[in-house]
């Protein structure tokens, strides 16, 4: 057992910011290209609208994410800041766990073989 002197656990503190109900889909569809709420609302259909506009707003308090809008104020975007896009092998992290233990749950038909399973991983969440 190891005794490390920390204030506080880090992997809590990194969920205190992160780890609110929606968060991590959210990032999730950032790095799959998603920038604007109705996006977001259409890959996760039983988020709501409030809570979405809640994590969007934590998200960017945190600097996790940064929000831009045209000049007129019409289009609203959200893109990963560095500090948000760092996550990105968290969730490719994630996505191997749920192929080496749920692969039952991942596929409907036809799965993909752990190379390119992996393959694809490293394209979406850009690791090495």
């Amino acid at each position: 057992m190891y005794s490390i002197p920390f204030k506080k656990c880090p992997v809590k503190v990194a969920l205190s910011y992160i780890g609110k109900k929606w968060s991590i889909e959210i990032i999730r569809d950032m790095m799959f290209a998603k920038s604007r709420f109705k996006d977001f609302l259409k890959e996760n259909p039983q988020l709501t609208s409030k809570v979405l506009a809640q994590r969007l707003k934590e998200l960017e308090k945190h600097k996790i994410i940064t929000k831009t809008t045209n000049g007129n104020h019409l289009t609203v975007e959200y893109h990963l800041t560095e500090r948000g896009f760092r996550l990105n092998k968290v969730l490719y992290e994630l996505a191997l766990f749920s192929y080496d233990t749920y692969l039952e749950e991942l596929f409907e038909n036809e799965n993909l073989s752990e190379e390119e399973f992996i393959s694809l991983s490293k394209r979406v969440f850009q690791v090495g």
